[in-house]
């Protein structure tokens, strides 16, 4: 069976499923010449040069380190479709599991889309602005920005960190609307109806439009905006810049919450247990935010500190307790 070199082109752009990497390293094994070529794109995989530069000329480039590594002087023409092929797809950078990317009705853009339920994934884009998506959102975006217009469109929940390029506003297209950006970091969400939109700057300028780009409202650091787009209703209201957005680091993020209900979350993602040796203590609210993968005793060091507890671990029981004066 002929061995399929569009796989190498998945490899490179971190897209292969578990069965396809068995496959490649079946292939690899199976000559001294297959192991030279492999081991010759997983040191192009490692130094990441493919990732960043896409262009013709760094593919050509690749292609000739590759051919000079494994001693063949004329082009290997499969390797040389998979490598376009790969820098094509190659737009994220860190895990490559979990989300998939499809080619939509222009051949100009790409969506990438995140399963829900699935973890945060972080998208590089070709200006270096990055992009956090939430489970069950969709990022629409072209093969290659202008000099120009940086434009994308969004569906679901996304966190954008944008490169400032005053010559080149970045602009994001949610539920008939568009946030048009110098650079900044800021949060968007949409409902799944598609008339609302919901806008949280964290810092930096972002300009709230209409359909018809027309400027709606000139966002300051610290608001957050809903908009919206049928009935035309703009609410602003002023927001934590601390905690707003807080959940592309993965973390999580408790407002107005009990300490019965912080606990509970802390059991959901830590496997622990709660006991509390007071039941007054359950009804007192905080906000509250950690890591999803900060230790448990970390967590409950930062309960102490905003509660009036003192917490005593044991193995996988916690129990809390007022803390003496």
């Amino acid at each position: 069976m002929e061995f399929e070199y569009s796989i190498l082109a998945k490899y490179l752009a971190g897209k292969t499923s578990a069965e396809e990497l068995a496959a490649i390293l079946a292939w690899a094994r199976s000559s001294e010449k297959n192991g030279r070529i492999w081991q010759a794109v997983v040191e192009l995989r490692m130094k990441d040069a493919f990732d960043r530069n896409n262009t013709e000329a760094a593919i050509e480039r690749a292609l000739q380190s590759v051919e000079e590594r494994i001693g063949q002087k004329r082009v290997w023409i499969p390797l040389r479709r998979a490598l376009r092929y790969a820098a094509m797809v190659a737009l994220v950078v860190g895990g490559a599991l979990g989300y998939w990317m499809s080619r939509s009705n222009s051949e100009d853009y790409l969506s990438i889309m995140v399963a829900e339920g699935e973890s945060v994934k972080r998208i590089l884009l070709r200006d270096s602005s990055e992009v956090w998506l939430k489970g069950g959102a969709t990022l629409r975006i072209p093969k290659a920005f202008s000099a120009t217009n940086r434009s994308v469109s969004m569906e679901g929940e996304a966190f954008f960190s944008v490169k400032k390029d005053s010559l080149s506003p970045f602009l994001v297209e949610a539920n008939d609307a568009y946030i048009k950006v110098l650079g900044t970091e800021f949060n968007v969400r949409t409902d799944e109806a598609g008339h609302t939109l919901e806008t949280t700057l964290l810092s930096g300028h972002v300009v709230l439009q209409d359909k018809d780009q027309e400027t709606i409202l000139d966002m300051q650091p610290g608001e957050q905006v809903t908009y919206n787009t049928d009935k035309n209703e703009v609410n602003v209201r002023q927001v934590d810049v601390n905690v707003a957005g807080v959940w592309h680091l993965q973390q999580k993020q408790l407002e107005e919450a009990t300490l019965g209900q912080i606990a509970e979350a802390i059991a959901q993602t830590h496997g622990v247990h709660f006991n509390f040796a007071d039941a007054r203590l359950l009804a007192r609210k905080y906000r509250f935010v950690y890591a999803k993968d900060e230790p448990i005793e970390e967590i409950c060091s930062h309960l102490e500190f905003i509660a009036p507890i003192s917490c005593r671990i044991e193995g996988k029981e916690i129990f809390v307790s007022y803390r003496n004066k």
